[in-house]
């Protein structure tokens, strides 16, 4: 079972440099900052195995979904018959997304031995998501779902 998720990051850059650290006195740093730019995180999370693969973007489009799913079916998981997908139920998550950007018979081809289980609800849905007490440390919460593939 993969979960599949996005996130949105900022990307910010500070605008005065660091107060160096002074004996008794931590580093000071200002809390103004410039925004960059933006990328989005597309994260494949394997919880049973404790595996994740984590793919950027420029934007948060149905092509980099496509080029995601074509990802996990040709590098991470090429002579598997039977992948299980959980993921959420955006317009972007479809089959038609891989039809738009590979055409049909690629499209087929990556979908083949994809299953897509789609939540319901946005509480339910396996999230992926920045934990308070560890910056930069992502954590996964998957619900067992059980499916067929075709």
């Amino acid at each position: 079972m993969i979960c599949f998720d996005e996130q949105s990051r900022q990307l910010l850059t500070p605008t005065r440099a660091p107060i160096p650290v002074c004996s008794g006195h931590p580093r000071r740093e200002d809390p103004a900052y410039k925004r960059t730019s933006t990328r989005n995180l597309c994260m494949f999370a394997e919880p049973k195995a404790g595996k994740r693969h984590t793919l950027v973007s420029r934007r948060r489009t149905k092509r980099d979904v496509a080029y995601a799913m074509r990802y996990l079916v040709d590098c991470l998981y090429p002579h598997a018959n039977c992948i299980d997908v959980v993921l959420d139920t955006l317009i972007t998550h479809t089959y038609l997304a891989l039809v738009e950007t590979f055409g049909k018979t690629e499209a087929d081809r990556i979908a083949a031995p994809i299953c897509f289980h789609f939540t319901v609800r946005m509480r339910v849905r396996p999230v992926i998501h920045q934990s308070r007490g560890y910056n930069g440390v992502y954590r996964v919460f998957a619900k067992r779902v059980v499916g067929k593939c075709r």
